[in-house]
């Protein structure tokens, strides 16, 4: 499961760059802990399907003109 985590985890990581947005920033926009993307960008663990969709709501909010 480690390499599903780390895949996702650097998918997230080069969607948030893209967006120019730090990791407080993703945490504080998708309302979740501070500490979550750093979590997931590190492979630390798996979010929930609840987490990653506040995060993708987040970067399609990022995009919206």
């Amino acid at each position: 499961m480690a390499g599903l985590d780390l895949r996702l985890g650097d998918m997230v990581r080069e969607r948030r760059r893209e967006l120019g947005l730090t990791q407080a920033e993703v945490a504080r926009l998708a309302g979740i802990t501070q500490p979550a993307p750093s979590r997931i960008e590190g492979g630390g663990g798996v979010p929930t399907l609840a987490m990653l969709d506040r995060i993708a709501k987040t970067a399609r909010e990022a995009t919206d003109p």
